[in-house]
């Protein structure tokens, strides 16, 4: 567990955002807050992704076995549902046209057939996992205790799913459903890596450029 407040305070999440991760650019080292009470609704345990359908929201069920006091490490991954092998299911019919979806398939694979216990442990995974096939060296680190509100830089509420970046902030790439929709910004990471592949990597730095003053 990490205390210290000189790094940025992140909250947990699953497949965020490309606001998100191109956030995380910025710094070497990432705090993640842990023992907040768990927020309903959120990307701590929802992604979205574009489909042939339209915008789909894949969600984590989740345990919360102290009520509305579980805190975010105390969050119990539900086994009753079968919902990786319907995310897994939902991402390949969404992207398996992708220009880059055999590249990175056989990655994301396990997250979706191994089951975790807690929802940090599967969303540590993920990131873990986003951050290494991005190349993006980060070290994370998670809280001890409720992160108090003089963290240096305070990021755990800025990526909100009812709050949506402007469309300003985001250049157009290609999506698989381009033809039917116009284009969606700030999807899940894996829209972009699935799409972009290794030009992702150029695609978050000029997002982390514009958002930089909004956020710190």
């Amino acid at each position: 567990m990490f205390t210290a407040l000189n790094s940025p305070v992140f909250s947990t999440a699953w497949f965020p955002p490309v606001s998100y991760v191109a956030s995380c650019m910025a710094f070497s080292e990432i705090v993640i807050e842990a023992k907040e009470t768990f927020p309903k609704q959120t990307f701590r345990n929802r992604c979205v992704i574009l489909t042939a359908g339209g915008l789909l929201t894949l969600s984590i069920p989740v345990i919360k076995p102290f009520g509305s006091r579980t805190k975010t490490d105390e969050i119990v991954v539900s086994g009753v549902e079968p919902w990786q092998r319907i995310h897994w299911r939902s991402i390949t019919s969404a992207y398996s046209r992708s220009p880059y979806f055999d590249h990175y398939a056989h990655h994301f694979f396990p997250l979706f057939h191994d089951q975790a216990n807690s929802l940090i442990e599967m969303n540590d995974r993920c990131l873990q996992l986003v951050f290494t096939l991005l190349k993006l060296p980060k070290t994370l680190h998670y809280t001890s205790d409720y992160c108090s509100l003089h963290a240096a830089v305070d990021l755990r509420n800025a990526f909100d799913p009812k709050k949506q970046f402007s469309s300003d902030y985001f250049d157009y790439y290609f999506q698989v459903f381009g033809d039917r929709f116009a284009f969606r910004h700030d999807l899940s990471i894996l829209d972009l890596i699935f799409n972009l592949g290794p030009d992702s990597l150029n695609y978050l730095r000029l997002v982390e450029n514009s958002i930089r003053g909004k956020l710190f």
